[in-house]
């Protein structure tokens, strides 16, 4: 096809449809090219959403590390403090396994001590018609079951265990020395006690029994039979004039007595406190104690009955018989410590 043989209209035509075509490229080109740009503008910002996501994954995972490794640590502090419990739950334990051990060996020894005491009580016993008596003070610092009794070393432990009524002894002055001549002092808590203050065997003897005592030895000098054939304080006897010593007042008021010169007395003669021991009961002047005080060691003896809260016994140096005492006129029951003798069951 010729171009150039083409009328002017139809060149024209021609012309313009070219120019219609390209224009319409040219448009179609454009939109294009917005479309091409709007998806790069998209794509750029999915690209930075997708960076930042990214990067805030990144962080959250190096947070999560960072606290798992936390976490692993305070587990393993957690585990290290649970080893160390068991540890000292097994050391805990271990110790109290020996403490056991020492206790049951101290509870051994305390029977052991106990019954070693009631043995040499027991050996140490006389008959006295027909009972039979320890022939030496309580001396045992133990329960019939092993059980420790409080030893009051001072006035205000011995204070405190009355007031508070917990079995106690003591010695004379909380001196030992006296312990091994006159034995303890007890207070009334502990002859009480149900655990038993005497030994096997024995029992703290009832106002009957000490009567019966009595009884047998004829009344009579019961004291003298009683007591030691020493250990017991010298006393001071006045002497009654053997001149005037039966004159009735009329005759006194018409002589005066050459001997005494109307004294009555030749003066003083001093005699021994000590007894013949006839009966073996071998008493000792033990002498007790009253609240903080400690009285009347070499002079007189004191011991409990079972009757505590009313009747107890004594001797005295200058007199030759057995002595029933209230405990309601001296109140001895709360905070007295006498000493004791068991009869055997």
């Amino acid at each position: 096809m010729n171009f150039f043989k083409f009328d002017k209209m139809t060149k024209m035509k021609f012309i313009l449809s070219i120019l219609l075509l390209i224009n319409s490229y040219i448009s179609f080109s454009q939109s294009k090219k917005k479309q091409i740009e709007a998806l790069t503008f998209r794509a750029d910002s999915l690209i930075k959403i997708v960076n930042a996501e990214r990067k805030l994954n990144i962080e959250n995972s190096l947070k999560i590390l960072e606290l798992t490794t936390k976490v692993d640590e305070q587990d393993s502090k957690i585990l290290k403090m649970i080893s160390d419990i068991l540890d000292l739950t097994s050391e805990l334990r271990e110790s109290k396994t020996e403490s056991i051990k020492k206790q049951q060996e101290i509870d051994r020894m305390i029977l052991q001590i106990n019954s070693i005491e009631s043995q040499k009580n027991q050996i140490k016993s006389v008959k006295i018609g027909s009972q039979i008596w320890m022939a030496e003070n309580l001396n045992v610092s133990t329960f019939r079951n092993g059980d420790p009794i409080k030893e009051a070393r001072s006035a205000e432990d011995w204070e405190s265990a009355c007031k508070n009524k917990i079995p106690a002894w003591c010695y004379y002055n909380n001196d030992q020395k006296n312990g091994n001549i006159y034995g303890k002092l007890y207070n009334v808590y502990a002859v009480n006690d149900p655990r038993g203050l005497a030994p096997k065997g024995w029992h703290v003897p009832s106002v009957n029994e000490w009567e019966t005592l009595e009884r047998f030895l004829r009344n009579s000098e019961t004291g003298k039979k009683m007591k030691s054939e020493n250990g017991w304080s010298n006393w001071d006897d006045d002497l009654t004039c053997s001149n005037c010593e039966n004159w009735n007042l009329e005759l006194r008021n018409k002589k005066k007595c050459f001997v005494c010169n109307d004294t009555r007395s030749n003066g003083k003669k001093t005699l021994s406190g000590n007894g013949n021991n006839s009966s073996g009961f071998s008493a000792l002047p033990g002498g007790f104690r009253y609240n903080q005080d400690f009285m009347h060691l070499g002079n007189h003896g004191y011991w409990w009955s079972a009757e505590i809260y009313s009747d107890y016994f004594s001797l005295y140096n200058d007199d030759e018989y057995l002595f029933r005492n209230s405990s309601f006129d001296f109140p001895l029951g709360t905070t007295g410590g006498l000493s004791l003798r068991c009869v055997k069951d």
